[in-house]
């Protein structure tokens, strides 16, 4: 079913995400989820073809290609796999915000790192300082639930100072930070959760990104988290509608009964309008505009859809819906975590408000 109309780049650029997605991640989703597996390998095949941190600029090693295009790679990789397609969302987002805060001598060592397949992650919420020291700063704390902790090369993380608030690049397993392991998640299990700690660990002055970061990263993880929830939306009904048109019971495929046909109708209209949001606010942010209010409204209804999607999936298919021989009950708890992830609807519902009520 055609419902949007493409240029021919972003046809061609579509049609390359969808089969290196079915062709590559796909078959090895089951064994990320199950074996609570970092997807490096689904990593390194987007990486050699370009689709990695593709909004880079081509002299930073990038494709410079637009948003839509990098939302595009993730939601279809998020089809078939989540957990992949969070950890290159987590790779573009500091990538740019490399890109557009840190230093020189920070894009030199990390964007041609990030190009190619290294794993990064953020780590946004309370429970680190630091204080300035000589030339640079001293972190020191512990920050919980950072998926991806483990595996991250870098880290974008961030740090009170007083009343401010400072976000710095750091390597993963420089003096003075470490991480433990975290209890196994429902969801994205190809990401697992570790804990940060930090110890009197020195951040250069070059580590520190600049103001605007904070802005930044709130619009990209709210709109990347869109295009993942739309993407387990639609691989969730890739599952469910041609088992329903298989499936007979009383002598006709369930897809016949009236019941199930009203289900999948309304199941389909959603995630058409979560994908038409999550593109929409894509749009806006490539036109040069402030993105972020539409990148979280995008976030609010994808993330809201995805898990009632994928619930009703479960229930068309029945007890093969709970089995693992079908990957909707991996989608139903996937989709769950992206709800949680970037942003709960609470904290970005009190931000549209914000922007657009309390004026």
């Amino acid at each position: 079913m055609k419902t949007f109309v493409l240029t021919e780049d972003q046809s061609m650029l579509r049609e390359l995400a969808q089969n290196l997605a079915e062709a590559e991640i796909k078959p090895r989703s089951e064994h990320v989820d199950q074996g609570c597996v970092v997807p490096a390998e689904g990593m390194s095949v987007l990486a050699e073809a370009g689709l990695l941190s593709c909004v880079l600029p081509e002299d930073q090693g990038g494709a410079g290609l637009d948003c839509w295009s990098q939302c595009c790679v993730i939601e279809e990789t998020a089809k078939q796999c989540a957990s992949t397609a969070w950890a290159v969302s987590e790779n573009a987002v500091v990538a740019e915000c490399v890109c557009r805060y840190g230093s020189e001598t920070s894009k030199s060592q990390v964007l041609p790192s990030l190009v190619e397949g290294v794993f990064a992650a953020v780590a946004d919420g309370a429970g680190l300082t630091c204080e300035k020291a000589g030339d640079g700063y001293v972190l020191s704390g512990r920050l919980r639930h950072v998926l991806l902790a483990e595996a991250a090369k870098w880290l974008v993380v961030s740090a009170q100072e007083g009343e401010e608030r400072l976000w710095f690049l750091l390597e993963n397993g420089q003096d003075g930070l470490k991480v433990e392991k975290q209890a196994e998640l429902l969801g994205l299990k190809g990401c697992p959760a570790g804990t940060l700690c930090l110890e009197n660990c020195r951040a250069a002055s070059d580590a520190l990104l600049g103001g605007g970061v904070e802005k930044t990263l709130r619009t990209l993880r709210a709109l990347y988290g869109a295009a993942i929830a739309a993407g387990i939306s639609q691989g969730a009904l890739a599952e469910a509608i041609p088992y329903a048109n298989q499936r007979i019971q009383f002598g006709k495929p369930v897809s016949h009964f009236e019941n199930n046909q009203q289900l999948l109708s309304d199941l389909l209209a959603k995630a058409e309008a979560a994908r038409a949001l999550t593109w929409n606010a894509a749009a806006v942010k490539d036109s040069g505009e402030d993105g972020e209010v539409v990148a979280e409204m995008a976030k609010v209804f994808a993330a809201d859809v995805a898990p009632y999607l994928t619930r009703k999936c479960v229930q068309v298919m029945g007890g093969y819906g709970y089995s693992r021989e079908y990957p909707v009950e991996r989608k139903m708890r996937d989709a769950k975590m992206i709800e949680l992830l970037g942003g709960t609807a609470e904290d970005l519902k009190a931000e549209v408000a914000k922007a657009l009520v309390m004026q």
